[in-house]
């Protein structure tokens, strides 16, 4: 590992993220890719993919490690868990594991996880680790490392806004929509401000920590393949378990 606890942690701190080089080594990615494409055969059904602002579109699993080793393992790393434990000012868990298989198409925009967005208003953390090697072409992760001080306009129909959320917005329980945001508003503001994204490029078993809550995206995939695993971090609370469960269940693999 190219980095110490103490430098990770000054990063997470100072800038919402932190890339560690060759965190796993080779013989746990191609084990990792092994088990993402055979559960992807076996587990059809489960299998999540959908377009979100006309891209996206990766195959996904949520909860893989039910049935994959390596994202067991992944979830139970002490040190991940300790790194974004000392960044959080909440008590974090790991609630599940999720598996990506981004694929290049002919024709089609495709990413991973849609446009420019935040995961969440509220504190959020995530762990990626690249399974292969991820270069400019094959869909990178896009960050914005200022993007905590300040917002931008947020889509208003995004995916036709739920009756529910437009109710709390009235009620004044929610105070903004949802914090997605389309491609032109964000370009704008990255020439205007003259900023650049970070691309996050590297080899297979880097390490990817980072604050959720800031401006990202994937890049679009240009060719080939990319193979990730997320550790999604939730607030260890009853109200949080709650509302990750009506969130998220229906889509664990079964």
């Amino acid at each position: 590992m190219t980095k110490s606890k103490e430098q990770i942690i000054k990063e997470l701190s100072e800038t919402g993220i932190s890339v560690i080089d060759n965190y796993f080594d080779e013989e746990y990615c191609n084990k990792a890719i092994h088990e993402i494409d055979n559960l992807l055969l076996i587990h059809k059904n489960s299998i999540q993919s959908k377009k979100t602002e006309e891209t996206s579109g990766d195959e996904r699993l949520f909860k893989i490690e039910r049935e994959s080793q390596c994202a067991k393992y992944f979830q139970a790393d002490d040190f991940v868990n300790s790194i974004l434990n000392s960044v959080s000012k909440n008590k974090i868990e790991s609630y599940f594991i999720l598996g990506g298989k981004l694929t290049f198409n002919e024709n089609e925009t495709k990413n991973s996880g849609g446009g420019w967005h935040r995961d969440s208003d509220s504190e959020q953390f995530k762990a990626m680790v690249y399974l292969n090697d991820v270069d400019s072409s094959n869909g990178p992760f896009l960050f914005l490392k200022n993007s905590d001080q300040f917002d931008l306009e947020r889509r208003e129909n995004f995916e036709k806004v739920s009756f529910r959320t437009k109710i709390y917005i009235l009620l004044g329980k929610l105070k903004k929509l949802p914090p997605r945001y389309d491609d032109i508003t964000v370009e704008n503001y990255l020439v205007k401000s003259k900023t650049k994204p970070t691309q996050v490029t590297g080899s297979k078993g880097t390490l990817v920590l980072f604050n959720s809550t800031y401006l990202h995206r994937g890049k679009n995939i240009e060719q080939g393949t990319r193979y990730t695993f997320t550790n999604y971090m939730f607030t260890n609370n009853f109200l949080s378990r709650y509302s990750r469960k009506k969130q998220f269940q229906s889509l664990f693999i079964k």
